[in-house]
């Protein structure tokens, strides 16, 4: 038990080596496993709680909610928006932008660079425009990002 704890970096708790345990075929009930890593003091690491990578600018300006929760698309390209995820690397952190198509759900454009901001949008649509040249825009496209859902809107 000791073994397979320290084999995979002291963060598998008595679910995960039970898990093993019995993958080895060994047998040893999960409670049972729970009382001899408490015996042996092996206690799992646990999860850091995530940390705000970016502070907001209270004065910025969000783009008008022209879909008004409408999410569902008539026609190809007539509804684009575009979303926005944080990656943490062992650099530090990557941000993500997407462009997709609300009919068919396909990723139109992308871009990652080191900051979350207008720029990164504006990559992703500039990256859609060289992958698609032919592939005309609705009227609108409504950004949507991780900020707009902490300030629930």
């Amino acid at each position: 038990m000791q073994q397979i704890f320290l084999e995979h970096r002291q963060v598998y708790g008595s679910p995960c080596i039970h898990a093993v345990l019995k993958a080895r075929r060994v047998h040893c009930s999960r409670k049972r496993g729970v009382r001899l890593m408490q015996r042996l003091g092996l206690s799992a690491g646990r999860k850091r709680s995530r940390k705000p990578t970016t502070k907001g600018d209270p004065r910025a300006r969000f783009a008008l909610n022209r879909l008004n929760r409408e999410f569902a698309a008539g026609e190809p390209n007539s509804k684009w928006v575009t979303d926005s995820k944080a990656v943490e690397t062992p650099e530090g952190w990557l941000y993500l932008a997407v462009i997709l198509d609300l009919l068919s759900r396909m990723v139109l454009g992308w871009a990652m660079a080191g900051t979350e901001d207008e720029q990164l949008v504006e990559l992703a649509l500039a990256e859609q425009r060289a992958r698609l040249p032919t592939q005309p825009g609705p009227r609108a496209c409504v950004p949507h990002s991780p900020l707009d859902r902490e300030r629930g809107k």
